[in-house]
């Protein structure tokens, strides 16, 4: 009787060992059916930006790292992300579809949006719709009130109709269940809000930091440049001001924001001078930055220079030609300005300030000639570093009124 409880106790062990040990490799070999709800928001995720070209670890100057906006960002989809900029640009990339959301309601009883920038959606101007996007799930924009524009890829093939919900303007009109296909999308699609209707404004500012700038011409143009943003983000309306920074190498200095003390830091710390006049290089930048801000917008570029180009690309091809020994290094480098800029005044407002206290003579009148030739909103010229601000001063008056206002040049 013993020996025999004595058996089954030590079968009864071995039955319990062996099953312990097998439970790892039920872990390991059962597979679990869960079902997520598809509309429930990606946690949020800052600072984390997809693997893509533009995320590839690329080396940069501490001056190019400065000029980096505050990004937040992470997934809306399997393979499409999402990212707001400081300058308040919602933008959706990658491929495929994006999640699903939905309106909840709290432990409060207030109702939000389960979208991971619904915390932000206060600060969103605009929505930009990147190309491989095919689809636009429900609620997407949902409670983005101060929507400005949108612009949509024609990528997309459906749009969710409760994926504008309570975004004014919405290219979804009421009442309907969703858009299929880019033509019927076409019909609604938003390119240009009415017009009274308020608008962003983008603005590019060049600044000088070429070597010839050294002394009271660079002092000028930097507190005349700080003045300048103080005025424009002022000013009524939605704006935003980029900085790129003219000389050998022009590079982005701040992208486009609205916040002043970034800008004035910037221009206090980092505009100094040194290097040639690659002017040609500052506007494909201005280009760059601006080619990404939505369609709906005025768009400037004010580019400020004390002399002629004579760096970058290079065109024995052009409205110039070598017409004095003086300009010989110089019109090659000017033909190229000129055709980088003809295509750019089709979508651009160009402002150019000139202020030749250095130039003489045939330089002068060349240096003249391309500075209006580049502009189609305004030119303007200064010939004393003292008088800078006050052109500024006008200039940035232009800028908020204007759009493209074309400025009288008899007198150039």
């Amino acid at each position: 009787m013993k020996r025999s409880l004595f058996l089954r106790s030590i079968a009864a062990a071995m039955a319990m060992a062996f099953m312990i040990s097998f439970v790892p490799e039920l872990k390991d070999t059962v597979s679990f059916d869960v079902y997520a709800d598809e509309t429930a928001a990606e946690p949020f995720i800052e600072n984390v930006i997809p693997d893509s070209e533009d995320a590839a670890g690329n080396d940069e100057t501490d001056d190019q790292n400065s000029s980096t906006d505050n990004m937040y960002n992470g997934m809306c989809g399997d393979e499409a992300y999402w990212s707001l900029s400081d300058a308040g640009i919602l933008t959706i990339g990658g491929v495929g579809s994006t999640f699903d959301y939905q309106w909840q309601v709290d432990d409060e009883m207030h109702e939000f949006v389960d979208t991971p920038w619904y915390s932000m959606r206060d600060t969103i101007s605009a929505i930009v719709i990147e190309d491989g996007i095919v689809s636009l799930g429900a609620c997407l924009f949902a409670g983005c009130y101060n929507v400005l524009t949108i612009d949509i890829a024609d990528s997309v093939a459906y749009i969710s109709g409760t994926a504008f919900d309570g975004v004014e303007n919405s290219p979804i009109a009421e009442n309907t269940y969703g858009i299929s296909g880019i033509s019927a999308y076409n019909d609604y699609k938003l390119t240009a809000l009415d017009d009274n209707a308020e608008k962003a404004r983008y603005s590019v500012l060049i600044l000088d930091a070429s070597s010839s700038m050294r002394g009271t011409p660079l002092k000028v143009q930097k507190e005349a440049a700080k003045k300048f943003c103080e005025s424009v983000l002022g000013s009524d309306g939605t704006n935003y001001i980029a900085i790129v920074k003219l000389n050998s190498d022009p590079i982005v200095g701040v992208e486009f924001t609205n916040d002043l003390d970034k800008l004035t830091t910037y221009i206090d710390d980092n505009i100094s001078a040194s290097g040639t006049t690659n002017t040609n290089g500052a506007l494909e930048i201005s280009d760059e930055l601006l080619s990404e801000v939505p369609g709906n917008s005025i768009k400037n570029i004010i580019l400020c220079s004390d002399g002629l180009p004579e760096g970058g690309k290079q065109s024995y091809d052009g409205t110039y030609a070598f017409y004095s020994q003086t300009q010989k290094i110089h019109y090659t480098y000017a033909n190229a300005v000129y055709n980088t800029a003809s295509a750019l005044k089709e979508k651009y407002n160009i402002y150019t300030l000139a202020f030749f206290h250095s130039l003489k003579d045939r330089d002068k009148e060349f240096g003249r000639v391309v500075m209006n030739d580049v502009q189609n909103a305004g030119y303007y010229e200064v010939t004393d570093p003292d008088l800078l601000e006050f052109t500024f001063d006008d200039l940035a008056g232009d800028v908020i009124n204007g759009g493209a206002v074309k400025k009288s040049t008899s007198d150039i």
